[in-house]
C-alpha cells in the first residue's frame, strides 16, 4: 500500500543512501521471517517504519549479500530482531488485506497469492498476537473509509509497539501521535495524486468522490504533513533524522518519486500479480 514512500537521490544523495540500506534491510528481514520469496513483498512503507526504527536505535551499516542477486554484496541497516519480526509481520498482514480485496473484487490472481503466502500469513497473525495487536484490525483497512480512524488506530499501536521494542518506552505517547499523523498523512497524499502505472491503487474506490475536491485534499495535506513533521522532528532519531524528514518533503511537495520500469523477473512480478513492492 501507499508504495512510493522515497526521496530523490538527486536532491537528498545521503539521505537517499540511508534509506536505500533500510530498504535492503527490510528485505533482508523479511526473507529471515518469511523466506526469500516474501522478500518481493517489500515496499517503502515497510522500509519508512524500518529507516524510523533504526534511527532510535542508533544501528549502523552492515554488509550483507543480496537477496535477490546473491553475488553481490549489499549495504543494509537493521532493526533489532523483534522490531524486524513486527514489520515483517505487518507487511504480511497488509499484503493480505490488499489480497482478500483484490480476490473479492473477482481477480484470480489474489487468489493465487493468498494460497502461496498462507504460511507466512498465518505466521505473520501469529507474530501479531504475541505482540498485541489484533490481525482482524488490519484485515479491514482495504476496505476502510480513509477518513475513519481505522488506518491511524492501527499505525499508532504499530509506532508504540515500535517504541516498546526498541527500548525506549517513554516514547509511548509520541509514537502514538507520530503513527496517528503519519496514516493520515499517507491518506491524503495517496488521493491528492493520480495513480501510479506500476502499483495498486489502494483506495481507489474512494477517489472519485474524493477527486471532485482536489484543493479540499490539498489543504487538508498540508495541514497533516506539517504535523507529522513536526512529531518526527521531536523523535530522537539520530542519522536517520535527515532521511525520515525528506521523504516528508516528498509527501509536503505532492510528488510520486518515480522508478525505472521493471527489467527483471523479481520486479515483473512485484508489479504483476502480487501487486506490492517497487524495485530496490
Amino acid at each position: 500500500m501507499l508504495h512510493r514512500l522515497r526521496l530523490s537521490p538527486d536532491q537528498h544523495p545521503q539521505a537517499h543512501k540511508l534509506h536505500q540500506e533500510s530498504f535492503c534491510g527490510s528485505c533482508q528481514a523479511q526473507a529471515g521471517f518469511s523466506g526469500r520469496m516474501t522478500s518481493l513483498t517489500i515496499n517503502y512503507l515497510l522500509a519508512y517504519l524500518q529507516m524510523i526504527a533504526v534511527g532510535l536505535e542508533g544501528s549502523s551499516t552492515q554488509q550483507a549479500s543480496c537477496r535477490s542477486r546473491p553475488w553481490i554484496g549489499v549495504a543494509v541497516r537493521r532493526a533489532s530482531p523483534g522490531v524486524e519480526r513486527l514489520l515483517a509481520a505487518v507487511n504480511l498482514a497488509l499484503l493480505s488485506s490488499w489480497l482478500h480485496l483484490q480476490h473479492s473484487n473477482g481477480d484470480r490472481r489474489a487468489r493465487i497469492g493468498l494460497v502461496l503466502l498462507r504460511s507466512s500469513i498465518a505466521k505473520a497473525q501469529e507474530e501479531l498476537r504475541s505482540l498485541g495487536l489484533e490481525p482482524e484490525s488490519f484485515q479491514v483497512l482495504a476496505q476502510a473509509e480513509p477518513f475513519s480512524d481505522a488506518m491511524p488506530d492501527v499505525f499508532s499501536r504499530i509506532l508504540v509497539r515500535i517504541a516498546a521494542l526498541c527500548g525506549r518506552p517513554e516514547l509511548t505517547e509520541a509514537m502514538a501521535r507520530t503513527g496517528r499523523s503519519l496514516a493520515r498523512s499517507l491518506v491524503l497524499w495517496h488521493l491528492s495524486l493520480p495513480p501510479s502505472p506500476h502499483n495498486p491503487d489502494w483506495l481507489g474506490q474512494w477517489r472519485p468522490e474524493l477527486a471532485k475536491d482536489p484543493e479540499g485534499l490539498r489543504q487538508r495535506l498540508v495541514t497533516h504533513v506539517a504535523e507529522l513533521r513536526g512529531h518526527l522532528e521531536a523523535l530522537p532519531l539520530g542519522e536517520a533524522r535527515d532521511a525520515v524528514l525528506a521523504v516528508v518533503e516528498t509527501m509536503e511537495k505532492g510528488e510520486y518519486v518515480e522508478q525505472r520500469p521493471g527489467t527483471t523477473w523479481a520486479e515483473a512480478v512485484k508489479r504483476g500479480w502480487m501487486q506490492s513492492g517497487d524495485t530496490c
